[in-house]
């Protein structure tokens, strides 16, 4: 006679192993699925928080032939914007020229931490740069200040051991050179 008990536990067994590999199997599954949806959610969420370059506008005003209209953005939410004569110009392209100056020098270079020097003009408190100098490099920040409010942007750096410009700071300043002709007496 056959002992069912026998064969009853034997097939207890057998499908108890094949639940634990399916559990492990499931398992798996399920934690992969996770670190799916996490990279997916995770690359979707650097993506947004990755915030845009700084941006500018310099044009010449439609309201009057001498005047320009600025406008510097964040690159995020944050634009300041003003109509600016060609003198306050002038003035502007000055005050980038001299940063430009020291950006490329080694004077006030800071040789553990940065050291910040101002750059700005008395007639014309606008447009301030800030020249940032640390090792080899030099960091430009522009403060734009107008009636509708004031921003400060990361605009430029140079690396000065092989005199290395890029930014936004480099791209106004050859705007400010193309749009003004040549003046002869700096008027800052």
């Amino acid at each position: 006679m056959f002992d069912y008990t026998q064969r009853f536990a034997y097939d207890m067994a057998a499908i108890e192993e094949v639940m634990n590999q399916q559990q492990i199997f499931i398992a798996w599954r399920v934690v992969l699925f996770f670190c799916l949806a996490f990279a997916a959610v995770g690359g979707d969420v650097t993506a947004t928080a990755q915030e845009e370059a700084p941006k500018f506008t310099l044009a010449r005003s439609n309201a009057a032939p001498d005047q320009f209209d600025l406008l510097i953005s964040d690159g995020d939410e944050k634009v300041i914007s003003g109509t600016f004569t060609r003198a306050q110009m002038e003035v502007f392209r000055q005050v980038l020229i001299e940063a430009r100056k020291f950006a490329l020098t080694e004077e006030e270079a800071g040789k553990g931490t940065a050291k910040t020097t101002r750059i700005a003009s008395s007639s014309q408190p606008a447009l301030i740069i800030d020249v940032s100098k640390t090792g080899d490099q030099s960091q430009l920040f522009i403060t734009f200040t107008t009636e509708v409010g004031h921003i400060t942007i990361r605009a430029g750096r140079v690396q000065r051991g092989i005199r290395r410009e890029d930014g936004l700071f480099y791209q106004l300043l050859s705007r400010l050179e193309s749009l003004l002709p040549k003046s002869s007496a700096p008027t800052t």
